[in-house]
């Protein structure tokens, strides 16, 4: 389909003058991919084309009529300001990753922040990353072209080389985008693209999950409980995944909240409360979800059992230990 199922994403409507004898071929912006005025304006496929070629945004009207119907999101920047423009904030390419692909990433941004989560017209940001960083001489071309750009595909595909190559490849990268964020930062009010098309609310829980919010991090009140948290692996490993599971990303975001906390105390004779994370949702739905009950059971005792174990459960018999269970299954039975 042209438009956010396909991944193509398309300038303002610029309807052509028929009447002044140019033969119509439909919108310009609407042909990517493959996809062609006769291919998807032919009325041999029925009176308003093909039905496959469109969606709710990219219509028959918009893409096949002179009057080019209502106007599609458009560039927030003209040809002439682009002229006036750093060149670290053209974005015209390199042999790595083309104009054509910026202009797809942003304006896939841009209509996230109009269609919210049920966005599902993303490019692939992590192919896109993998090649602006490609190799040395790609990184230094992509920083040379389209800083900003860089900077949101790495923070894009966080998610991604979490799961693919561990939590520590996410923060690295997680700091190379603040990095090169930093050391452009006079160009930053520049681009509008980043400013204006960048959907930055995907990105604004990172700070917290990462430990770079300061509200959280710079002091603990005065009487506070002086909390030890346990580093339990795999049962709490791929946060910024894990926090993607609706309200059950609590049991991420206290844990990580706490791991940054300037009350984390790290010298367990000193701590009031030992904190026991385990992203229990992400357990039942990722590693023990389509397990048959007898198998998933005794993953459920063996995850108890490992509790159990615990290096300072036995000081109290776990009642100093806290848990928070925020799955909506209970999946460790014998704990009632």
């Amino acid at each position: 389909m042209v438009g956010t199922q396909a991944g193509l994403w398309v300038l303002a409507a610029l309807p052509a003058d028929t009447r002044a004898g140019k033969v119509f071929a439909g919108n310009p912006a609407c042909w990517r991919g493959g996809f062609s005025f006769q291919a998807c304006c032919s009325l041999d496929s029925g009176p308003e084309g093909n039905p496959e070629c469109f969606d709710a945004f990219y219509t028959y009207r918009v893409c096949c009529t002179p009057d080019g119907g209502p106007a599609l999101l458009a560039d927030c920047r003209s040809p002439d300001e682009l002229r006036s423009l750093p060149r670290p904030l053209h974005c015209q390419g390199t042999p790595w990753v083309s104009a054509d692909d910026w202009e797809a990433y942003f304006h896939a941004h841009q209509l996230s922040q109009l269609i919210g989560t049920s966005f599902k017209g993303w490019p692939n940001a992590t192919d896109l990353m993998s090649r602006a960083n490609a190799s040395r001489g790609a990184l230094a071309a992509s920083k040379e072209d389209c800083i900003f750009g860089l900077v949101a595909v790495l923070l894009h595909s966080l998610p991604s080389l979490e799961v693919l190559h561990g939590d520590h490849a996410a923060v690295q990268a997680f700091s190379q985008a603040n990095s090169l964020r930093a050391k452009s930062a006079a160009l930053e009010s520049l681009d509008c693209r980043w400013n204006e098309m960048i959907n930055h609310a995907m990105f604004s829980h990172y700070t917290l999950l990462f430990g770079g919010d300061s509200r959280f991090t710079a002091r603990c009140p005065v009487g506070a409980p002086r909390i030890f948290v346990y580093d339990t692996g795999n049962i709490s490993d791929n946060p910024l995944t894990c926090a993607r599971t609706g309200f059950w990303a609590s049991e991420v975001y206290i844990h990580r909240f706490l791991r940054h906390s300037a009350c984390r105390e790290h010298d367990w004779r000193r701590a009031d409360l030992f904190f026991v994370p385990a992203y229990l949702t992400c357990w039942e739905l990722k590693k023990v979800g389509g397990l048959p009950s007898e198998r998933k059971a005794r993953e459920a005792q063996m995850l108890a059992d490992r509790i159990e174990a615990l290096p300072y459960w036995s000081r109290r018999d776990g009642f100093d230990h806290v848990f928070l269970f925020g799955a909506s299954a209970w999946q460790l039975p014998r704990w009632r």
